[in-house]
């Protein structure tokens, strides 16, 4: 399967658990993301290289080939 099937599948599966009325949450994909703006909201990720360069105030679920977390997140983080 190629990278782009599965993280097509990884945020497909993102979506599946992420909550139906998604007020305070951020929906990303992208082959090569960078967040580089800090945000008190959710955070819900998927790219082929997934890049956390700013502040997080909540928390984060990434999904990527790789994941970096270059910047403090205060809620919590889960990488896959």
């Amino acid at each position: 399967m190629s990278t782009r099937a599965l993280t097509s599948l990884a945020f497909i599966a993102l979506l599946a658990i992420a909550p139906l009325s998604a007020n305070a949450a951020t929906l990303l994909e992208s082959r090569t993301l960078v967040v580089s703006e800090a945000t008190s909201e959710n955070l819900y990720l998927a790219g082929s290289d997934v890049t956390i360069a700013a502040p997080l105030g909540a928390d984060v679920v990434g999904a990527g080939g790789t994941v970096s977390i270059q910047a403090p997140v205060l809620g919590d983080a889960l990488l896959a």
